[in-house]
């Protein structure tokens, strides 16, 4: 902390938040200021702050991918859990939500081509999964799945998914989210994904 009369520009690498404070105050970690006389100092490269953080606090990151996925099938539910990500960003605000996706193999999307078309009626997009074998067709999926506790915003590495269809294909993806994840690259490199297929009452994997 430098202090100056109120005349004097701090230097930079040091701000002054507040026009009648006689201290400088250096940048919090991940910051900087480039010019004399800053009011704020502005956060480093790929490092950030959200709306709610005062300026004198770190800047920060979004969090790395959810850990070590597993899935365990029961009949036509599914068990996903999780670990937190190895790298939190500097915050503690993490979050998850689950992206399930229903999708039809090269080997399957003649014989389904009615049940997909009318399934983008109720879903929207299509999205193209390249597996081991081949492209996928993945739609997803519909408003009948069931999330337990719930879908987004989940603070346990747990969630239960019911109501799914029978011999069928599904993608869940896990995304780990921050208060800085909105608009700052978040996508793949915060999420991790499984591919698994459903059975049928008395059938289990």
């Amino acid at each position: 902390m430098q202090s100056h009369p109120l005349s004097v520009a701090c230097t930079v690498g040091f701000n002054r938040a507040v026009s009648t404070d006689r201290a400088c105050s250096k940048c919090p970690p991940h910051s900087h200021s480039e010019k004399e006389g800053a009011a704020v100092c502005d956060c480093n490269p790929g490092y950030y702050r959200s709306e709610s953080d005062p300026a004198s606090v770190p800047c920060t990151q979004p969090p790395s991918a959810p850990q070590q996925l597993i899935s365990e099938v029961n009949e036509t539910s599914v068990v996903l859990e999780w670990s937190a990500p190895l790298r939190l960003g500097g915050r503690s605000d993490i979050s998850y939500s689950v992206d399930c996706l229903l999708c039809h193999g090269p080997e399957s999307q003649t014989g389904n081509r009615t049940q997909i078309g009318s399934q983008l009626g109720e879903a929207g997009s299509i999205a193209a999964l390249k597996g081991p074998l081949g492209a996928q067709l993945c739609l997803p999926c519909s408003q009948d799945v069931l999330f337990s506790p719930q879908q987004s915003g989940l603070r346990a590495t747990r969630v239960c998914v019911s109501e799914l269809q029978a011999h069928t294909r599904y993608t869940f993806t896990i995304l780990a989210r921050n208060g800085v994840s909105q608009g700052h690259s978040a996508g793949a490199g915060q999420s991790v994904s499984v591919t698994l297929t459903t059975n049928q009452a008395g059938e289990f994997v």
